[in-house]
């Protein structure tokens, strides 16, 4: 079993530590669903929510 032990970040924004243990144990392509930035290597969909998220997500516009 494997298993990543973080604190909480932005809305939908993954450990770090995730990539690697994704591709020590997986094939190419790599896909990132909701993801939050730019990988070497991986196919990411960013999907912006449209909807009221908690303060802390990036996406958020300070008023």
């Amino acid at each position: 079993m494997n298993m990543i032990q973080s604190r909480k970040r932005e809305h939908s924004r993954k450990p770090d530590e995730q990539y690697e243990l994704i591709e020590g144990c997986s094939w190419e392509p790599y896909l990132e669903l909701f993801g939050r930035g730019v990988r070497q290597g991986w196919t990411i969909w960013e999907i912006k929510p449209s909807w009221k998220t908690y303060s802390y997500n990036s996406s958020v516009v300070a008023e």
